[in-house]
């Protein structure tokens, strides 16, 4: 009979067995896909794990200590160290293999080699889980692609183009297929298995993948949570503001294919660390696994561009902070942001607010490099046209010496609300301004429900222009004086304590002061404030009601921050001619009445005369506004009345305008009807433009428009009214739409949109050569613009200029823009050019299968089939180009090729 003791002994298991069920150790090819993976930090985890396994706890923990040296030493360069981001990236991979040999080397000398996973392991042992793994993967992989396989088939719908269900399958498979690869990657991890492979290794894995996505996409939205500062991304997401720009080239694409794929790893490698728990209420401890990985992760936060790209937002919300540590966090960030990501979308624009932050901190020497940066890597660039020429401006007149922050207004600020917009904010700053800040801000603002359309809510209308400025100020007791935009009149004002309001594209800027250090002009422009601080403003809404409280404790610190993201500089230059003329011919001052003799003694004038001539100014911008209420009769009143008062041109520009719309009456529907037979107030109206004095007048005005239309040009407000008279249709409007767009690209090259409708415009009227000059603008104007990349690739084809379509496509994405034929067409055309003919005449022929109505592509492919020796497609071909439109040149060359053939 055996005794206690030896049945315990006999029960207890072997030291070989013992050891299998210990952690590690694991084969060189597992320690360094998790390293790849996981990180090396995870993986020296493991050695540290398997050590303390062994009751090698002195060793275990010495290990440990280094590795957080190591750890918190990785982290901090992470943040702090200033170089390019690929250089980071790359160091960061090298580094994390180096840490992770280092770890098995490590095991290796204080455990032992790994048993063999695959020698002598039978076919069926293997065969099974690989089939299995890859069959997984393809499912799952199916069912991750229905999504971009649907927005894929949206994006086709919108080109109008032709559809196959072949392609369509395509676009949903193509995801599924690519996930074989990672299946057959599972399937040989399970085969290696020393336990052996079981059903419920697939139920574990599946279990473990849900577990793994679910956790790692919470523990990402609060580390984006953490990165932006507690809220969203605010407009940072948007590929303007790429830390890296799609169409920045294709040199580095290796570093950032290879950073992807580490940050996928961890969704495949994950589940495979649950092992295969007998029962899924083991799952809960095993799940900590992926929190263990996430805070592993930590270095690498900051060499991954993914979360900088959200990083930013919360370094440019911080940059306004009200606290000045924070502040100088955030600028601190900056500096790094700008050092790690040369190529930003956006970097003369955060380049701009790190300069004015040295420059108030007194570090000018920084701030002058800075902005010799910005003046020479982005001078011809359009976007940035007004910050490179702010940046030379400061180079030119710097003098820190000048630098007069005492002489600037202080200007309160006012509280963001759902029915004030950018220039009602303008105008209530400076009424609070006038009336000092001893007033509450919501007296001022209780002041507004006698000007709302509405009882019940407060609903104001949007401040446009200085004539509606007028009137809101004339309501809350104020008077307007408008002026020409002139610099030192402007400088004058504000030395006398009197605010200039600004206009730019419907948008006022409140100029408060003039940086002489800089030879800068010191505004606020309330529409660039962020979402974010909006939102806030919204959510703390009720605290307005406190009027106790208001101007402290949350209040004071949204202003304060609003302060800070409306503030906004400005160049001399926009003061010049024309670009003064053009785009913003008239400044304004909202002032109380006493204060006009003073505003006269700046203004070098009379009272009266100064109040004459505002009186005149503020009559033609009144009567452009019955011009676009459609009412000629008072807009020629009212132009005759600024004319009287005032010797200026623009009277008769808005006289000319008004009869303009006169005139064009008869291209109205069923305007030739002699309908003043049977309306007395027709009969009116065409008697008033009979009359001889309203002729000469509008004689003198059609002489003074005309000869001023082109020099020294018009001011955009009345060339955009002027624009609804005209139709690209008539050769004759149309050169005079063109000369308009070409006036206001010429004193405004970072305006996107004029660029692109230019482009249009001669692309109405295939005038191919000016339109891709026209599109060459757009695209130094907002690069981001792929589909006018592409149009202008098109073009270079039509030009025959294969080789700058080639060079514009390479910074293209093809992702929105391989279902466009017109992709297709240009890529056949530069596989033409580089002798690749069957590659041409695939891509010709999914061109023409798309859009069968373009005859340009029948033409070209009609040639390469030719070239091949198809006659008989070519003719095919050939003859549809002729077919099309039997009128164009494109025509004239297809004919001329039929002949030959013949």
């Amino acid at each position: 009979m055996m005794v206690n003791n030896e049945i315990n002994d006999a029960a207890a298991p072997q030291p070989q067995e013992a050891e299998r069920t210990l952690p590690g150790p694991w084969p060189w090819y597992v320690i360094l896909l998790l390293g790849f993976g996981l990180g090396g930090f995870f993986v020296w985890l493991m050695v540290c794990w398997a050590l303390w396994a062994r009751n090698e706890k002195k060793r275990s923990l010495i290990a440990l200590a280094a590795n957080l040296l190591v750890f918190a030493g990785v982290r901090y360069a992470s943040l702090n160290l200033l170089c390019s981001w690929w250089v980071i990236s790359l160091g960061a991979v090298f580094l994390d293999l180096a840490w992770t040999v280092a770890a098995w080397r490590y095991q290796y000398v204080f455990i032992g080699p790994a048993p063999p996973r695959y020698k002598n392991l039978p076919p069926v042992k293997w065969l099974a889980p690989v089939l299995i793994g890859g069959l997984l993967g393809f499912c799952i992989a199916a069912l991750i692609s229905i999504p971009q396989a649907i927005e894929n088939r949206i994006a086709m719908l919108s080109l109008w183009d032709s559809l196959n269900r072949e392609i369509v399958l395509w676009d949903f498979f193509k995801g599924a297929f690519a996930g074989i690869a990672g299946g057959v990657f599972v399937g040989a991890w399970w085969a290696g298995n020393p336990k052996g492979f079981k059903v419920r290794d697939i139920v574990c894995y599946l279990g473990g993948t849900l577990i793994a996505w679910i956790g790692l996409l919470l523990l990402f939205k609060l580390q984006g949570y953490y990165l932006t500062g507690g809220g969203e991304a605010l407009d940072m997401d948007s590929v303007y503001n790429s830390v890296i720009p799609p169409w920045g080239g294709k040199d580095k694409q290796f570093v950032l294919t290879m950073g992807s794929y580490i940050e996928f790893m961890g969704f495949i490698l994950i589940p495979l660390l649950f092992g295969a728990p007998g029962r899924i209420r083991d799952f809960g401890l095993r799940a900590l696994v992926v929190p263990l990985v996430f805070i592993c992760s930590f270095p690498y936060w900051m060499t991954s561009n993914s979360q900088w790209m959200d990083y930013q937002g919360r370094i440019m919300y911080l940059a306004a902070s009200p606290d000045q540590a924070e502040r100088d966090y955030a600028f601190d960030k900056l500096k790094t942001l700008l050092a790690r990501y040369p190529d930003h979308a956006r970097w003369p624009y955060l380049a701009e607010k790190y300069v004015a932050y040295l420059y108030h901190q007194g570090e000018f020497e920084k701030a002058e490099e800075y902005n010799r940066r910005i003046a020479e890597n982005f001078e011809g660039q359009n976007r940035w046209y007004w910050i490179v020429s702010q940046a030379k401006s400061v180079q030119e007149n710097y003098d820190p010496s000048k630098r007069n922050p005492g002489e600037w207004l202080n200007i309160p600020v006012v509280d963001d609300a759902n029915y004030l917009t950018a220039n009602w904010m303008s105008l209530l700053a400076a009424i609070r301004y006038w009336e000092g800040e001893d007033v509450p801000e919501s007296q001022i603002k209780t002041r507004l429900r006698a000007m709302s359309e509405t009882e019940d809510l407060i609903n104001l209308r949007p401040l446009l222009s200085f004539v509606h400025l007028d009137d809101a100020a004339a309501n809350l007791g104020y008077k307007t004086l408008v002026l020409p935009s002139d610099l030192p009149t402007a400088q004058r004002l504000l030395d006398k304590g009197i605010p200039v309001f600004m206009e730019g594209y419907q948008l006022f800027y409140l100029m408060y002061g003039f940086d002489k250090g800089r030879n800068l002009a010191l505004t606020y422009n309330f529409s660039s404030i962020s979402n974010r601080q909006m939102k806030n403003n919204r959510d703390e809404a009720g605290e307005v009601l406190g009027l106790e409280d208001e101007g402290r404790g949350k209040s004071r610190m949204r202003r304060e921050r609003i302060r800070r993201e409306a503030y906004w500089e400005m160049a001399p230059e926009v003061w010049e001619a024309p670009v003064n003329q053009i785009i913003s011919p008239f400044m304004a001052v909202v002032i109380p009445e006493q204060y006009l003799s003073i505003a006269a003694e700046a203004a070098g004038l009379p009272k009266a005369e100064l109040i004459a001539q505002s009186k005149a100014r503020i009559a033609a911008l009144i009567s452009l506004q019955f011009t676009k209420a459609g009412d000629p009769v008072n807009a020629i009143e009212w132009a005759m009345a600024s004319a009287e008062k005032w010797d200026s041109p623009i009277p008769f520009y808005m006289a000319y305008l008004a009869a303009s719309l006169w005139a064009d009456r008869s291209e109205n529907l069923k305007s030739r009807i002699r309908l003043e037979k049977g309306f007395d107030e027709l009969k009116t109206y065409m008697a008033y433009f009979d009359k001889p004095e309203i002729k000469a007048f509008l004689d003198k005005s059609a002489a003074q428009f005309e000869a001023d239309l082109k020099d020294p040009g018009l001011p955009r407000m009345v060339g955009m009214a002027y624009l609804s008279f005209l139709h690209k249709s008539d050769p004759r409007q149309r050169r005079i739409i063109a000369d308009l767009y070409k006036q206001w690209t010429q004193t405004d090259p970072s305006r996107y949109r004029t660029w692109a409708k230019l482009a249009d415009l001669y692309e109405f009227a295939n005038d191919i050569p000016n339109m891709v000059a026209a599109l060459e603008g757009m695209i130094k104007a907002g690069p981001a613009a792929h589909s006018g990349r592409l149009k202008a690739a098109y073009g270079y084809i039509l030009l025959g200029q294969p080789e700058k379509a080639k060079e514009t496509l390479e910074h293209v994405e093809a992702g929105g823009l391989r279902h466009d034929a017109d992709y297709q067409f240009v890529l056949g055309a530069i596989a033409e050019w580089e002798e690749k003919p069957e590659k041409a005449l695939t891509h010709y022929a999914a061109a023409v299968d798309m859009r069968r109505h373009i005859p340009v592509y029948h033409l070209y492919y009609g040639r390469a089939l030719l070239a091949e020796g198809q006659d008989e497609d070519a003719k095919k071909a050939l003859e549809w180009a002729c077919r099309i439109d039997p009128d164009t040149e494109v025509t004239e060359q297809a004919r001329k090729m039929l002949e030959n053939m013949d």
